[in-house]
């Protein structure tokens, strides 16, 4: 068995005869904190909707923990291991945060999130054990106080912090976040990376798209950069601050990190 979690292999894919990914070759080892950046329409979110079963390629196969996962549909994948957080948050505004993430924990081979919600109940042990699991997810992420409040009510940063303990509460081994930092303000933004430096120290690999640099460079151990569908660089984040190609297609000349 090899040391990757996710194996990306010449991928492509079209969308109305425009090229949206171009042969696009990358690896997520297992335990790693991968990040991906680049321009707006680069690819990004389009790498994570292929890994996730959004959509499908037109070349090229994903390998996850070694099996190829190509004819998988998004719960089948989620319920193999693959978590994953949106852009634009998609939780159940009007349900409680509990039941947010008692949802959550039924996903399995059989059943997406949506589907959860309209399979026969739990017997009393396996309701208990959902919601006890649930409860230690939000304990976890810093929300457990929250666990009755409807999600409706919630302060945005909140909301993107529900948005990664769903995704956690799927009992993931890789967890896909997109761009999870966006519209946060500092002292948000420190305590969402602090959650997902937990997330990562309980091994679970992480592979995040973020504009925010300051964060990507502070907590990844590898980023990929995408410009116009292809891949034009890959290393460790001081290999990719000093790459002269993305400094000129992304990152500009001032650009300098700071403390997140």
């Amino acid at each position: 068995m090899s040391d990757l979690v996710v194996e990306v292999c010449d991928l492509q894919i079209k969308i109305k005869n425009k090229v949206i990914l171009q042969d696009v070759n990358l690896n997520v080892e297992k335990g790693a904190f991968h990040g991906v950046i680049g321009p707006n329409g680069a690819g990004k979110t389009t790498i994570t909707n292929l890994i996730c079963g959004e959509i499908h390629q037109n070349e090229g196969n994903i390998f996850f923990r070694d099996e190829v996962i190509d004819k998988y549909k998004v719960y089948q994948r989620a319920g193999k291991g693959i978590g994953r957080t949106y852009q634009n948050i998609r939780l159940f505004d009007t349900l409680t945060v509990m039941e947010n993430l008692s949802i959550a924990a039924k996903v399995t081979n059989n059943y997406g999130m949506l589907q959860t919600m309209f399979v026969p109940r739990l017997n009393r042990a396996e309701q208990k054990e959902r919601d006890e699991k649930a409860m230690e997810t939000l304990d976890f992420i810093g929300l457990g106080h929250l666990a009755n409040e409807k999600v409706h009510s919630l302060p945005y940063g909140n909301r993107k912090v529900l948005e990664i303990g769903r995704a956690l509460a799927t009992d993931p081994d890789l967890i896909l976040l997109d761009e999870p930092a966006a519209g946060l303000n500092p002292s948000e933004r420190k305590g969402l990376t602090d959650i997902i430096g937990k997330i990562h120290e309980k091994g679970i690999s992480v592979f995040m798209i973020e504009h925010n640099m300051d964060v990507i460079m502070a907590i990844s151990s590898r980023i990929t950069v995408l410009n116009f569908g292809k891949k034009i660089a890959e290393g460790t984040p001081k290999e990719i601050r000093d790459n002269p190609e993305v400094i000129k297609a992304y990152l500009g000349d001032r650009y300098k990190v700071k403390e997140v």
